[in-house]
């Protein structure tokens, strides 16, 4: 599946559902970090919303430091 664009609150809502809880975002900040950890490991995405939508190229990245496959993350989005 391609990537594409995504509303934050889709990609936000996907998050939660892999497990991941938003950190505190320094003030002043578009950026959010959503942390979990799986396995003994750390996982931190960091999510931009400041224009309510994530760009395609940033939900390729989302994905990757999510540590998660392409077909997880699009089954979290469909179940938004």
């Amino acid at each position: 599946m391609p990537f594409k664009p995504l509303p934050c609150k889709k990609v936000q809502a996907a998050l939660h559902i892999l497990g991941f809880t938003e950190a505190k975002a320094a003030s002043g900040t578009s950026h959010q970090k959503w942390e979990s950890t799986r396995d003994g490991r750390r996982y931190v995405v960091t999510l931009d919303c400041h224009r309510g939508e994530v760009r395609a190229l940033d939900v390729k990245s989302i994905i990757g430091q999510a540590g998660v496959s392409k077909k997880e993350f699009w089954r979290a989005i469909e179940q938004c």
